[in-house]
């Protein structure tokens, strides 16, 4: 679809009257399971330069599967009775009762814009900036702070311009979660799902709108990403070194980004299809998206966090999406999570980063894949599990949360194994 630029004018991408930042914001006492404190905001209309389009229905749904009882949501007030919609979504590994969707709208952005926070000053502002220059405008913005202490939400008050929702957590749910409730609580065709440490190009959006209108067997698409870091700059390679071009798998089952660390010589120029998008920036179909959501999670909210957009292409390879390279969708990403970092990262990151590497596979992995790659993936853990015992014994934590997600996940498996549209031997090319 075509892009629909505003001709001389510098608006953001939402206007409709400043709304003051959530200063002083004093979230109540919450107890155990208390659901955190939300502050959602009015959608800013439509500026009357954007298109307008009738949301479709959705269509017939398969048949659900049984028993994965769906997390608690966070509460919304109820719609209209004249604009109910009682459609069904349909949703492959939904496990329990088919639930009702939500109300369709009159008007609809085509894409929504995800933008999860925590503790996100250093490059909060460029990242907005970025986003209300973008040549596409037929998208919204949505924001979700997950308790931030540092500037944060001054600065996402600064620009509430930019914002058709804005929600303030008491604390943190975690990168799945949050992202899991802006995307439920939006229709838009496509999702973007983007760390407040990006910068894009104008052109991102649009690029990336046009190629999978083009491609529907494409269910995610990704674009190339550049290191945010001036210390990686050196000389003639400033501005050069790569940060991802799209994941890939080793036969040790380590997911990695493709071509990060290398400097940007034209090797990554052709658009081609990889295993999945870096949750960076991640731009998603939605209609593959609610393929792929057991219940109501999109990204499994037992990851928290790390490793969750890799799991999520997983599930989309087993139902027959693929995921679309486009190198001219461009941007910059501040990346702090690397391996060889990992000594200097804090606990909380590695603990999740492990116990998510086994409850992706559990989830993912067929018996054949795992016995063809056995010898790779027992060093590879044999490995790992000597380091954390003599070196990073603050992951062992990691070990009482793997088993009580486990029986989940292993629902999830069962459910994959009953839907999935390719073959094993098919998958297992993405790991050779």
């Amino acid at each position: 679809m075509p892009a629909h630029p505003l001709p001389g004018r510098a608006d953001p991408v939402r206007t409709g009257g400043r709304v003051r930042a959530p200063r002083g914001l004093e979230p109540e006492a919450s107890g155990a399971g208390a659901v955190p404190r939300v502050l959602p905001l009015e959608p800013a209309p439509l500026l009357p330069q954007a298109p307008r389009r009738r949301v479709r229905r959705a269509r017939a749904p398969a048949r659900a599967l049984r028993d994965v009882p769906a997390r608690s949501r966070v509460a919304r007030a109820p719609a209209d009775p004249k604009r109910l919609a009682r459609l069904v979504r349909p949703n492959l590994l939904a496990h329990g009762a088919l639930f009702r969707a939500r109300p369709a709208v009159t008007v609809s952005p085509r894409v929504v814009v995800s933008i999860v926070t925590c503790d996100s000053a250093p490059h909060l502002a460029a990242c907005l900036r970025s986003l209300s220059e973008q040549r596409y405008r037929d998208l919204e913005i949505r924001l979700w702070d997950n308790a931030s202490t540092d500037g944060t939400l001054e600065i996402a008050g600064g620009r509430m311009e930019l914002f058709a929702a804005t929600h303030f957590s008491s604390r943190n749910l975690g990168f799945s979660a949050a992202h899991n409730r802006i995307i439920a609580e939006t229709r838009s065709d496509y999702v973007l799902v983007c760390n407040p440490d990006v910068v894009l190009e104008p052109g991102f959006v649009e690029v990336l709108v046009d190629a999978l209108d083009r491609d529907p067997a494409a269910g995610s698409a990704t674009g190339k990403l550049r290191r945010l870091d001036p210390a990686a700059w050196t000389g003639s390679e400033a501005k050069r070194i790569l940060d991802t071009t799209g994941i890939y798998f080793t036969p040790n089952q380590r997911h990695l980004d493709r071509g990060s660390g290398e400097v940007d010589a034209g090797q990554y120029e052709r658009r081609e299809y990889v295993f999945g998008a870096s949750g960076a920036a991640a731009f998603y179909r939605r209609r593959m998206l609610e393929e792929v959501r057991a219940d109501q999670e999109y990204f499994d909210e037992a990851f928290f966090a790390y490793r969750e957009d890799a799991d999520l292409a997983w599930r989309a390879q087993w139902l027959g999406w693929r995921c679309l390279y486009v190198p001219e969708a461009r941007g910059f990403h501040a990346r702090r999570v690397l391996p060889e970092r990992r000594s200097q990262l804090p606990p909380d990151i590695n603990m999740h980063s492990l116990k998510n590497r086994f409850l992706m596979r559990v989830k993912n992995m067929d018996l054949g894949t795992y016995a063809r790659f056995f010898p790779q993936i027992t060093a590879r853990d044999l490995a790992a599990a000597a380091y954390v015992l003599a070196r990073e014994r603050s992951s062992l934590r990691a070990v009482p949360l793997f088993w009580r997600a486990l029986p989940r996940a292993l629902q999830v498996r069962r459910a994959l194994s009953r839907h999935r549209r390719v073959s094993p031997g098919e998958m297992r090319r993405w790991f050779s």
